[in-house]
């Protein structure tokens, strides 16, 4: 059998939008409105904290007082950018993860991966297409440096 398996980089959406821990969940709920994602991850003074999906910011919303920092989970399950995309899928499928932050070896947030973008690649496999010759995160928008969300 022929196998393909590339890395994670290869699939990843790149320059994913961002927040802090000091933003607001109505900001946050905001920017992912805006922008069209459901995690965003956190950084605090560049450096990767935790993330926070739209559902940790739903379920704290009752209360006006709490900021990303205190919903988000944290710290974040990351990657390896090397590590292969099978690796990833599978473990985000058995850990209910719904999103692997992609980091070089420094530690520094390179992307994102998302069970949205693993079902895009299955449903290109079972259409006939070829799942490799497609950048999944061309379906979010690419962006050419990380865009953050300010916090006022």
């Amino acid at each position: 059998m022929n196998y393909y398996n590339p890395d994670i980089k290869d699939y990843m959406a790149k320059f994913p939008f961002v927040t802090s821990p000091e933003a607001t969940l109505d900001e946050a709920l905001d920017y992912m409105e805006k922008t069209g994602v459901r995690h965003l991850p956190v950084l605090r003074k560049g450096e990767l904290v935790g993330v926070v999906s739209e559902r940790d910011l739903m379920a704290g919303q009752s209360d006006d007082s709490k900021t990303v920092g205190d919903v988000m989970s944290g710290p974040p399950w990351v990657v390896a950018e090397t590590e292969p995309l099978s690796s990833v899928v599978h473990w985000m499928a058995k850990q209910k993860i719904g999103s692997a932050l992609v980091v070089n070896e420094a530690g520094k947030l390179l992307g994102i991966f998302t069970t949205t973008d693993a079902l895009l690649i299955l449903s290109r496999m079972l259409g006939g297409g070829d799942f490799r010759d497609h950048y999944i995160g061309a379906e979010v928008g690419v962006h050419s440096h990380p865009i953050h969300l300010a916090v006022v």
